[in-house]
């Protein structure tokens, strides 16, 4: 028993280290949970922000793309109503009759073509006399009722 009473302030002390009461400061192992958590979260933390810098340049890159490939479509959008327009006002020229609905048609392509080199702030070109062509026969179909039917 006398050799277990030596040991006793030993196992106290442990105890005591092992054991948090809460008015005492030091807390070891909630000292030691927290420097585990910190240290875990700096390297998930790190990672977390090479990540998002990565994601981010992608995302940039994908936009800069997107824009790229936006522009080409409207431009050949572009090129699609005007040789749209420039045809009918062709086939005016050559004789051909059109539905009131075939004017009305053209009339809204000539608006998109305005809106999207507005857009972008394109210049246009031949497609302006063609169009005054194009109402002036609208106005000669309405005044004569020759459209076709």
């Amino acid at each position: 028993m006398k050799e277990l009473e030596k040991y006793i302030p030993l196992i106290i002390t442990a105890l005591l280290g092992l054991i948090e009461i809460t008015p005492i400061k030091l807390n070891p192992i909630s000292a030691f949970i927290r420097w585990l958590g910190k240290n875990f979260n700096y390297h998930s933390d790190k990672q977390a922000v090479e990540q998002l810098k990565s994601l981010t340049q992608d995302i940039s890159t994908l936009r800069t793309e997107i824009d790229k490939l936006n522009l080409k479509v409207d431009g050949n959008e572009i090129d699609r109503v005007r040789q749209t327009i420039l045809d009918f006002a062709d086939a005016l020229r050559h004789g051909d009759k059109f539905s009131r609905e075939k004017f009305h048609s053209i009339v809204d392509l000539n608006k998109k073509y305005h809106d999207i080199i507005t857009e972008h702030g394109f210049t246009n070109g031949v497609i302006d006399n063609d169009y005054k062509y194009i109402e002036m026969k609208y106005q000669e179909c309405l005044k004569d009722n020759s459209f076709l039917n």
